[in-house]
C-alpha cells in the first residue's frame, strides 16, 4: 500500500468481496498544534501530525462502523472485520437501506486568513495568555 488513499480503497474492495452491500472508507490526514497550561503557566506545547480512515459497513440491513490510525493493510483488514461483525450482529426491525449507490471521490482543503504552521509559537503564547486572563 503507497498511502492512506490506497488503503481506503483497499477497504472498499475488501468489504464487498466478503459480501458487504454497501462500503465506505474515509482517509484524513491532518496536523493538529496546540499548547496546554496549567495554572496559567504553558507546561507543553507543539505539532502533531495525524492520520487514519474510518470505514462504515451495511450488512443485512445493520450498518457497522471502525477506524484505524496505523496505515497498515493487517489492521485495515482487522478493522473492516470488526465493522463487519458489528452490522451482522444488527438486529433492526426496519434495515437500513441508502437507495441506490452513488461513487465519489473528493479532496478538500479549508483555507484560513493566517494558517496556523505560519503562526509563531510566542504568538501563540501570547494570545493564549491573555485568553486565559479573560
Amino acid at each position: 500500500m503507497k498511502d492512506g488513499m490506497d488503503l481506503a480503497e483497499h477497504c472498499v474492495e475488501y468489504g464487498l468481496e466478503k459480501g458487504c452491500s454497501y462500503v465506505e472508507a474515509r482517509y484524513v490526514e491532518q496536523v493538529i498544534r496546540g499548547l496546554a497550561y496549567r495554572n496559567g503557566q504553558p507546561v507543553s506545547g507543539g505539532m502533531t501530525p495525524s492520520s487514519g480512515v474510518g470505514v462504515r459497513v451495511l450488512v443485512d440491513g445493520n450498518m457497522g462502523f471502525a477506524s484505524f490510525d496505523r496505515l497498515e493493510k493487517g489492521l485495515a483488514e482487522r478493522a473492516m472485520t470488526t465493522a463487519m461483525k458489528m452490522a451482522s450482529n444488527g438486529k433492526r426491525d426496519v434495515p437500513i437501506d441508502l437507495g441506490e449507490p452513488v461513487t465519489n471521490k473528493a479532496t478538500w482543503k479549508t483555507k484560513a486568513k493566517e494558517p496556523l504552521e505560519d503562526v509563531s509559537i510566542e504568538d501563540m503564547m501570547e494570545t493564549a495568555s491573555q485568553l486565559n486572563k479573560q
